[in-house]
């Protein structure tokens, strides 16, 4: 067997030991192109780990790193799911990449060693990383920074090319930061989160629910999660006032108005965790022998009400037969109520039968 010399051993070494690499810029780890500052808020907002790779130009080590684990597909599926912040001092020559958008194929020019729109995307906080993540007067390369949302560091992993032992520091990181916002729903969460602070300021009690029910959806942990807690506890003590306002004007004599916001209130919070106390409000209202016979009448003129609703759409469609049958459903089912009574009045013919659907028609035309 022959025998491989110690220098050359040396250089095969690091080939053997790096991770395949992806030669597909669009595949690679997308950099975060804003700030320090607005990656280090969007972190914390998101509640996402954000991962700095600091890596030198012009040095083997370094450039192992890069092509076997900044480029390699695991590290890249893990950086999808956080934020990224590159730095690098090197300048490369562009690339053109097609890539689609909006159903289209386009073309583009990136950094050919990083995948950047351009060289000083990853140039440019160099020294800032420097003075913030510096081990007394030096910064180690190749690096890798993971920091959790709070801004506190939870991992340095310094010139390491094991691609399954870099990943697993990934997922603790990501496991003790807990569930983060996705990219594109962050702004889906800001807007939620205002309209649920001014639907606070209004009392507006069920456009705060669905709002930081929202919030609380797409944001399960971290400030926003926080925020929505507090503004769902809020909102839903505001609903729970409604329901005992509505109860209050049952027990003032306000039978009709008190049970008809009732309902309202039920059809309004279905799915919600205070629908059952509304439910049980609205039964305990309808065994009340005291306030039986009014809400029998409620719900009589609630009934008519909304067939009548069904003819005006009929009239509109001209629907001739249709507008026939629902005035007399109307007359026969429920003939004391309001809703009849403007049937007698649009529809003489057909409370004295001597019409049908298109004299119906004809003469609910003149009365529109």
């Amino acid at each position: 067997m022959a025998r491989v010399p110690f220098p050359v051993l040396g250089l095969l070494l690091p080939l053997r030991l790096a991770a395949p690499s992806d030669d597909d810029p669009a595949r690679w780890p997308r950099p975060h192109l804003g700030t320090v500052e607005v990656v280090r808020q969007e972190s914390t907002e998101r509640n996402a780990v954000l991962a700095i790779f600091v890596i030198q130009e012009g040095e083997e080590a370094n450039d192992r790193f890069r092509n076997g684990v900044f480029r390699h597909p695991e590290i890249a599926a893990r950086c999808a799911e956080l934020l990224v912040l590159l730095v690098n001092d090197g300048d490369h020559p562009p690339r053109t990449i097609r890539e689609k958008k909006d159903g289209e194929v386009v073309e583009r020019e990136v950094c050919s060693a990083f995948g950047t729109p351009t060289c000083d995307d990853h140039r440019r906080w160099f020294q800032r990383v420097f003075q913030d993540y510096q081990e007394g007067d030096v910064l180690r390369t190749p690096q890798l920074l993971l920091v959790l949302p709070d801004g506190k560091l939870h991992a340095r992993i310094v010139d390491e090319h094991d691609v399954p032992r870099i990943a697993a520091v990934f997922d603790r990181a990501r496991e003790v930061a807990g569930p983060s916002v996705r990219g594109e729903a962050l702004g889906e969460v800001r807007a939620e989160g205002g309209a649920g602070r001014a639907a606070l300021a209004r009392c507006e009690w069920l456009r705060a629910f669905r709002a930081w029910n929202r919030v609380h959806e797409l944001a399960p942990a971290g400030p926003w999660a926080a925020e929505a807690k507090e503004g769902l506890a809020a909102a839903l003590e505001g609903l729970r006032g409604e329901i005992a306002a509505a109860r209050a004007r049952l027990e003032a004599g306000e039978i009709a108005a008190g049970y008809g916001r009732l309902l309202e209130l039920c059809e309004e919070l279905r799915g919600s965790p205070l629908e059952k106390d509304a439910v049980q409000a609205i039964r305990a209202a309808e065994k009340n022998p005291a306030w039986k016979e009014e809400i029998r009448r409620f719900q009589r003129e609630a009934a008519a009400e909304a067939i009548w609703q069904e003819l005006l759409a009929a009239l509109a469609a001209e629907r001739e037969r249709a507008v026939e049958r629902l005035a007399r459903q109307i007359l026969a089912r429920f003939g004391d109520t309001k809703a009849a009574a403007r049937v007698r009045e649009r529809f003489p013919d057909l409370v004295e039968g001597r019409g049908g659907g298109a004299r119906a028609l004809d003469a609910a035309r003149g009365g529109r």
